[in-house]
């Protein structure tokens, strides 16, 4: 605990110096200096046995973690306790050290004790504005003297974890309830079309039946030609693999290009666990800094997100020939890949296609980029300026640049899907389902 004086103990003391700037012109100035000067002090000392030295006792209870959305409020339940209770109500204060990216309205809380209590419980009102994990590790509380000319600090110790998510983009809102509403209204299951791998049934062989399908061992037991049937495959493999490179710390719309990132994936884990797909999360920069493999379930969905809440940005340049290798050695079963990434950078793309070959030996890459904002200046207006005339020049070369990348991508097998940076959400969702429905895995 620490005794600290209040401004108006420091605006008292300035009467004793008053008293000795009067000294200096009037010769009974001396005496009343001095009388002013007990006075103060016999005032502050009697103030300060006034003092309650009851938060001594005071513990402060907290969750071990509480979690919160980017830019909407949320509360911090506190509980205070005192054993025993005191003996008489009193005036406290209640802070918090918030770090820039947490806004609370009232800091600190004013409130007060009861008398006879033994827990008051209080809560803080936050807001978030960036995503991430903060760790709070103590709160102060400060009661008054009776005069309030002193306080009494002290620190108490928490253990608290607060998680911010990212909020989802108002174009992945929209669409949401259609996607995970339990009760969907219109709704009926359907029979995929197309061959698929997954085995179904046997049946006798029918006039052109395929003889690549003949199972032979139940030919053999049967002693009749038997067909294997297959149908679409009801459980697939999604992973979504995150550049958060250099690139990915630029700002899009008042959003961060990874928070961005991290936005669709949680999305798009949503939809792929309603649809009953295996989902899995993988981070990159110049090496795989993360990686969950595509599971099923509330647990690991949590568990993605966990880990997609605390990823931060690194100043290094995306290797793709080091993510191309992982997937190759650690996803066995054919997956659908979908990369999060900007390849504006020339080098980047060349890069990139240099590379992905590893990866489409086994797997289906698909590719989900924020559209650049200068490749959406095109002169519609009358020109007023010639910086008008730049940017709109400088907006067809990055389109030209950006076709011959899709044309390029899409002869190796690669699908480029530009989406706008509050959309990339939806766009990444779109290439899901149209993969899925046209059996492209």
């Amino acid at each position: 605990m620490k005794i600290v004086p209040t401004y108006r103990l420091v605006m008292f003391a300035v009467i004793p110096v008053l008293a000795a700037l009067l000294s200096a012109f009037l010769a009974s100035g001396r005496a009343a200096m001095l009388l002013a000067g007990a006075l103060l002090a016999i005032l502050a000392l009697f103030d300060l046995l006034t003092l309650s030295r009851q938060i001594s006792a005071l513990q402060a209870h907290v969750p071990k973690v509480l979690r919160l959305t980017c830019h909407r409020p949320g509360k911090l339940e506190v509980t205070l306790s005192c054993h025993p209770a005191p003996a008489r109500a009193q005036i406290l204060s209640l802070g918090a050290p918030w770090p820039l990216a947490l806004e609370s309205p009232l800091n600190p809380l004013r409130f007060t004790w009861p008398q006879g209590a033994e827990a008051v419980d209080l809560a803080f009102e936050l807001t978030a504005h960036a995503r991430g994990g903060i760790a709070l590790t103590e709160l102060f509380v400060q009661s008054g003297s009776l005069l309030g000319l002193w306080h009494l600090n002290r620190t108490l110790p928490v253990d608290l974890e607060l998680r911010v998510y990212p909020e989802l983009s108002a174009s992945a809102r929209r669409v949401s309830a259609r996607f995970l509403s339990a009760h969907s209204a219109g709704l009926s299951l359907t029979r995929l079309l197309g061959q698929g791998r997954e085995f179904e049934r046997l049946r006798d062989y029918l006039p052109g039946d395929s003889y690549a399908d003949i199972d032979w061992k139940a030919t053999a037991r049967r002693r009749k030609p038997v067909t294997r049937l297959y149908q679409a495959e009801h459980t697939q493999q999604i992973l979504v693999a995150i550049d958060a490179g250099r690139l990915s710390a630029r700002v899009r719309g008042g959003t961060p290009v990874l928070d961005s990132y991290i936005n669709a994936a949680l999305f798009l884990g949503q939809i792929a666990r309603k649809n009953g797909d295996h989902f899995g999360v993988l981070t990159f920069s110049d090496r795989v800094s993360s990686y969950i493999r595509p599971g099923s379930g509330q647990a690991h969905h949590n568990a993605c997100r966990e880990l997609l809440c605390h990823e931060k940005q690194t100043s290094c340049s995306p290797a793709f020939d080091e993510l191309f290798s992982f997937l190759r050695l650690n996803l066995a079963k054919r997956t659908l890949v979908l990369i999060l990434t900007d390849l504006d950078d020339p080098l980047l793309s060349e890069k990139f296609l240099a590379h992905v070959e590893v990866a489409l030996k086994r797997h289906l890459v698909h590719l989900c980029m924020p559209r650049p904002m200068a490749s959406s200046a095109v002169l519609e207006e009358p020109v007023t300026s010639v910086e008008q005339i730049y940017t709109a020049v400088a907006g067809d070369l990055i389109r030209r640049d950006l076709e011959i990348l899709r044309r390029a991508l899409a002869a190796k097998g690669v699908v480029l899907k530009l989406a706008e940076p509050e959309d990339v959400a939806v766009a990444l969702v779109n290439q899901y389902l149209e993969v899925k429905q046209r059996q492209m895995l």
